[in-house]
């Protein structure tokens, strides 16, 4: 307890810049939210907290469907500071209020306890209805407990549509489900879809899983569930073009090895 109470006074050394991209200021902590004030109290607003360092850009799925209520604090650091031109589209054109915090590493969990601390101080402000904690970490659901028990709305989520980790792994298996049928393979392969961030990377994990010509139809099937993930299907059709590439080369070589043979022979019964 001691070391977290260094560590917060540690933390209030610290000046968080938080650049908001509609209101194009930069402000510190102690006055971020205030003057809007007015308008979020008692409103119906939700404020999404980001764990940048462990969600990045998959984080950020459903920006676009937020309205000019909604608070988005993106909590990043020096390890995880890189986006998209995609992503910086969306940042750009989205109705939210987007804040940007700067965390100070270097301690153990220091993203995550800046995180809940900054939590704790709009809940204190009300500046917000409902929180959403955008996580993978398994470590938030005790944040998360202990604020329903004080009648906060506190949910953990995987990105911005507030869906936790589990609605969305069981929407995952339901479309997978209906693209390979009711089969045992469903959830190994829901498990590498989410495992893995490109499209090589999973192809790779069903070939050495299944067999190359059983991962190739699962990876046909699957197709639509993987559009957004990086990387081409080039690598497959290139896979196949060798294949067949090689394939031909051999019956090639075997053919005029074949000729050469007949010729041989036809040479022989004439003499």
């Amino acid at each position: 307890m001691q070391g977290l109470v260094a560590f917060v006074k540690d933390s209030m050394k610290v000046r968080w810049s938080v650049v908001c991209y509609h209101q194009r200021e930069i402000t510190t902590p102690h006055r971020v939210g205030f003057r809007d004030a007015g308008r979020y109290k008692g409103g119906t607003m939700a404020s999404y907290l980001v764990d940048y360092e462990n969600v990045q850009s998959s984080g950020l799925e459903g920006l676009d469907r937020l309205t000019g209520d909604d608070d988005v604090y993106i909590f990043y650091s020096d390890n995880a500071d890189k986006i998209t031109f995609a992503v910086h589209k969306l940042l750009n054109e989205t109705n939210a209020q987007v804040h940007y915090v700067h965390v100070e590493v270097g301690h153990k969990n220091a993203l995550d306890f800046q995180l809940a601390t900054y939590l704790g101080y709009l809940i204190a402000n009300q500046l917000g209805e409902q929180y959403f904690l955008v996580t993978r970490d398994n470590g938030f659901e005790a944040i998360s407990r202990f604020w329903k028990g004080k009648y906060v709305r506190v949910d953990i989520a995987s990105n911005l549509t507030g869906r936790s980790k589990a609605a969305i792994a069981d929407e995952l298996t339901a479309k997978t489900r209906a693209l390979l049928g009711d089969t045992e393979e469903v959830p190994t392969v829901v498990g590498f879809i989410q495992k893995y961030k490109t499209k090589n990377g999973l192809n790779n994990a069903l070939g050495k899983e299944y067999g190359s010509q059983r991962a190739g139809e699962i990876y046909k099937a699957i197709k639509p569930l993987i559009a957004d993930k990086k990387g081409s299907d080039q690598s497959n059709g290139r896979s196949r073009s060798k294949s067949r590439g090689s394939s031909s080369k051999k019956n090639g070589n075997g053919g005029s090895a074949g000729n050469g043979s007949s010729g041989s022979g036809g040479s022989g019964s004439q003499g």
